[in-house]
């Protein structure tokens, strides 16, 4: 729920924080957005984890940020926004490791509840790797707030960083497939990747194919003593 709250936050923040300040002025829209990310981050503090000193100190950059924007009518404090939230989501992310299970796991066992336990490395290694690169995002954001025309920010903001996590995405979902030969649901995806990388040609997609295997042989007898 935290990430998503994030989420919302980041693909909203960049359209919100141009429409309010050409219509209203920095000053304005700095005291709506203060008020806005308090309320929002209250809500996040009750439903997160993430209690330590440097996520109060994250949530807490995220409200000062547009304070100070109003104090010195000065708009690199909103453009700066951004860059705390990633900062937030690397954190959740990071604190989420602490656990037996990762934010990412408890996601994909979301959509699908009888995933094997063998993906748990995977998904802890793919969760560091998304704690880097949001807070790398963090640092580059900041840097463009600061440095950088208020159009390149604009435009990292609202298209480039998506267009970024997107084409990550896909390829950590092709290295994924072709890894691990996981063909549960064997829809027209998995058939297609069963084509170029047949699970009976590796020890992990064999490993994959005998838990498939098991599972539909279990779901198979629960079906049946539910039904007679």
């Amino acid at each position: 729920m935290t990430a998503l709250i994030y989420a919302a936050l980041l693909l909203g923040y960049p359209v919100l924080a141009s429409a309010t300040t050409e219509r209203f002025g920095v000053r304005v829209s700095a005291v709506a957005l203060a008020a806005f990310a308090g309320l929002t981050l209250f809500g996040v503090r009750r439903a997160s984890r993430l209690s330590d000193g440097a996520g109060r100190a994250s949530r807490g950059a995220l409200v000062a940020l547009p304070i100070l924007a109003a104090l010195f009518e000065e708009r690199t404090f909103l453009l700066l926004v951004p860059a705390g939230v990633y900062a937030l989501l690397a954190l959740v992310f990071l604190g989420s490791l602490r656990q037996e299970v990762s934010l990412l796991e408890r996601g994909v066992r979301w959509l699908h509840p009888w995933a094997p336990d063998f993906i748990r490395p995977y998904l802890r290694k793919l969760t560091v790797f998304w704690v880097g690169f949001f807070a790398l995002n963090a640092l580059g954001i900041a840097g463009l707030a600061v440095a950088a025309p208020v159009s390149t920010w604009e435009a990292y903001t609202r298209y480039g960083v998506y267009a970024l996590m997107g084409l990550i995405s896909l390829v950590e979902f092709v290295v994924r497939k072709a890894w691990f030969r996981y063909y549960f649901r064997n829809g027209p995806i998995d058939r297609t990747f069963a084509q170029f990388f047949p699970a009976e040609a590796t020890e992990a997609g064999r490993r994959s194919s005998a838990y498939i295997r098991h599972m539909r042989e279990q779901m198979a007898r629960e079906a049946a003593e539910s039904s007679s």
